[in-house]
């Protein structure tokens, strides 16, 4: 897995690796103090009544600074509290990969306003019941138009964290969603940050398999490789697949404006993958635009599946997820990645 370090060129204007680790001695830290050493954690409405060791000091080190900033501590060792802490001073957006650590960390036992995807929450709408926010039946003309949108969880969820000073996302809300990055918080910390890099290589690249591009009869996957010299060099592989994959948003759209108002389950199904396939064409396009270069992209060549057999797809992978780190995340005036195992910065 590649480590974290190789996302930051140029590199984080500061590495902070907390004194849980280093046993940092007093006159490493800053000279004056954000929060005071008399403060203790209830007098600013942390569910602690002791700092655990150079808590307070390592929090006042974080909010001096500017930029990238790396966190890395032990399990444990308050990471979460550091954070809380922080958030009584500046903004904080607060991203995990998992719901538990959402829920658990930062949700129950902080307080931050904690946000999930649309999946996971109930339709408010009586003709509905049963069915999940992510299949409102008013999301082409605005989920607030619905009769009920005053009871819509999600919407209320929604209104809440655009407006917190505390909250937390996932990954993938934030990376799909437009208003996190323009209702921007003043620290971004990006939590389970050892996962990062797979995290960005997942989102800015993909794969299309022969059974999607038919199911949904899109057109034929162009002859396209970065690894041929020769053979398929009649197109710019970037420029191939961008048009591609445009053209098959347009052709996805189409579609979807013919299942708008159907009743039947499987047409809601089939419009919720549609809409997924959408977003994920959508975002490889951006990060193909941002940058074009170092990808690996395989289209309309057969390749060999488990079974044996031999069925044409598309491959668009980054080569590299430092060149979209700081494009998805480097959004803020501090951004911090945390993690117990983030990995060795002179590797």
């Amino acid at each position: 897995m590649p480590n974290l370090f190789e996302l930051l060129e140029p590199p984080a204007q500061q590495v902070v690796v907390p004194s849980m680790l280093l046993q940092m001695s007093s006159p490493m830290l800053p000279p004056t103090s954000i929060i005071p050493e008399t403060t203790k954690p209830s007098d600013i409405n942390l569910p602690h009544k002791e700092w655990r060791v150079h808590q307070r000091e390592t929090t006042n080190w974080i909010l001096s600074q500017s930029g990238i900033t790396i966190l890395q501590a032990p399990t444990g060792s308050g990471k979460t509290g550091i954070v809380s802490a922080i958030a009584t001073q500046k903004t904080v957006t607060a991203l995990c990969r998992t719901k538990n650590l959402q829920e658990t960390n930062y949700g129950a036992t902080y307080n931050f306003d904690v946000m999930f995807g649309k999946g996971n929450y109930a339709c408010s709408h009586p003709k509905y019941y049963g069915n999940m926010a992510d299949e409102c039946a008013f999301k082409e003309e605005g989920m607030d138009k619905c009769p009920f949108a005053g009871q819509c969880e999600y919407l209320i969820a929604k209104a809440i964290a655009m407006y917190s000073g505390k909250r937390s996302l996932n990954y993938a809300y934030w990376l799909s969603a437009g208003w996190p990055r323009q209702l921007v918080s003043s620290v971004l910390v990006l939590d389970e940050a050892h996962q990062l890099p797979d995290i960005t290589l997942e989102w800015a690249g993909l794969e299309v398999s022969e059974k999607t591009r038919d199911e949904f009869n899109l057109e034929t996957f162009p002859t396209l490789s970065t690894r041929s010299t020769s053979l398929f060099n009649r197109i710019n592989p970037v420029d191939g697949v961008i048009e591609w994959l445009q053209s098959s948003v347009q052709h996805l759209n189409a579609y979807l404006l013919t299942v708008a108002n159907s009743a039947s389950d499987e047409d809601k199904k089939r419009a919720r993958w549609c809409e997924n396939i959408m977003r994920k064409f959508t975002a490889t396009v951006e990060a193909l635009q941002v940058n074009p270069n170092d990808w690996y992209i395989e289209a309309g060549i057969a390749i060999k599946d488990i079974d044996g057999s031999y069925t044409p797809q598309l491959l668009c992978k980054p080569l590299s997820a430092k060149y979209h780190f700081r494009h998805y995340f480097d959004t803020t005036e501090i951004v911090l990645p945390m993690s117990a195992t983030i990995g060795d910065p002179g590797a």
